[in-house]
């Protein structure tokens, strides 16, 4: 008998933990884009040393970096012992790994029941970490911007929408 309600007692927090978690975040993000600073173009005529004349013309940009914050929203689901994040398209660099759906796989997944901690991959340099407090609600994502704010959990399917 003691050593049944042992093992209940160990296995109503792990069956806790494994229930489905589906989650839309509200935050403010800062992250950094490129910002066209200036176009250039040239074209003119020109002669080789065999007597020839050629055309060229070319032209190019010149871009920086800038800092820029906005509101936005992302979606979470963690299923069983897998994960998934989906970000804007605005916080893709240039260079970031295509996905079907929008849908990023969450790596090194930790679910415990105070917190959801795991990381997602951008591209081959980008790997964002994702920390969800259980207890508050409250979201961080840490790469090379920074996006924070509040979640609310939905019930896919059961939720209804606003419109």
């Amino acid at each position: 008998m003691r050593s049944t309600l042992v093992a209940l007692a160990w296995a109503i927090p792990a069956a806790a933990l494994a229930q489905d978690i589906h989650l839309v975040c509200e935050g403010t993000a800062s992250i950094q884009r490129n910002v066209p600073v200036a176009t250039v173009s040239q074209s003119g005529m020109g002669s080789d040393n065999m007597g020839g004349t050629f055309t060229y013309s070319g032209s190019g940009s010149v871009t920086a970096r800038e800092r820029a914050s906005e509101d936005d929203e992302i979606m979470v689901d963690v299923t069983g012992a897998g994960g998934r994040v989906k970000i804007p398209d605005s916080w893709l660099p240039p260079l970031h790994n295509h996905t079907v759906d929008g849908w990023r796989t969450l790596s090194s997944l930790a679910v415990s029941d105070t917190e959801v901690r795991g990381r997602f991959e951008i591209n081959f340099l980008l790997r964002p970490t994702l920390v969800i407090s259980r207890l508050t609600g409250r979201i961080d994502i840490v790469g090379q911007g920074r996006f924070a704010g509040g979640c609310q959990p939905y019930q896919p399917g059961v939720t209804p929408r606003r419109f």
